[in-house]
């Protein structure tokens, strides 16, 4: 890594260029072509099936489908578009991604702003709480008797409500919190918060990469 750094410095700079040798270029050629085959390889798979779904089912039946479809149809997509099922559970994943993962982050930032203030009372115990949730789980049981009492069942909130804070992103967020300079870390001026590309950024005073990178970390 520092050879190649070394090289490209020297070619941006103007610099005598270092040639390569014949080994090197041997092992840059059969390097190349080793994962232009691994890529391969990993992408047939998914050739398959979308040239399968295009696919008459007697060809799908018989075998003889690659990675191009044989006699061609577009009945399948038809079936599964004009199902509602399929619509509506589709809806809910969007509804879900989308609330989920702005609420995660919300909730997320929240949580870890305050927890970076080492002045903050109780900060520790707060912590080692956060840190116990992690490492110790309830189960599949306690969970679901707590999203009964909830009356959360059967709804659309018990597929992201129980996962709306990562601790680990939680701790990623503090962390990167910790690293602004002390005096925009203590005089924040939140005036706007808006959402770009699903990574919060607000008109702190800290400065918006800080901040861009711990929101934009725990997507």
């Amino acid at each position: 890594m520092e050879l190649a750094n070394e090289r490209a410095g020297r070619r941006r700079s103007g610099g005598n260029a270092i040639k390569e040798s014949a080994g090197e270029k041997i092992f840059a050629v059969f390097n190349y072509a080793f994962f232009v085959v691994l890529g391969t390889i990993t992408l047939f798979p998914f050739l398959n099936v979308i040239a399968k779904s295009f696919s008459s089912e007697a060809a799908v039946v018989s075998g003889i489908v690659t990675i191009f479809p044989i006699d061609f149809q577009v009945g399948t997509y038809e079936l599964v578009l004009g199902n509602k099922q399929f619509i509506n559970s589709f809806r809910i994943t969007i509804i879900v991604t989308l609330i989920g993962t702005l609420a995660s982050l919300l909730m997320t930032v929240l949580a870890a702003y305050p927890l970076s203030k080492p002045n903050l009372k109780f900060r520790k115990p707060i912590l080692l709480i956060y840190v116990f949730t992690m490492l110790f789980n309830g189960g599949i049981i306690p969970t679901y008797l707590v999203m009964r009492e909830l009356q959360m069942i059967n709804t659309i909130w018990a597929l992201f409500v129980p996962g709306l804070i990562s601790v680990f992103n939680m701790l990623i967020v503090k962390t990167i919190s910790k690293r602004c300079p002390k005096v925009w870390r203590n005089r924040p001026s939140w005036t706007a918060l808006r959402i770009r590309g699903f990574c919060i950024r607000s008109s702190c005073r800290c400065p918006s990469p800080c901040w861009r990178r711990s929101a934009c970390s725990t997507r």
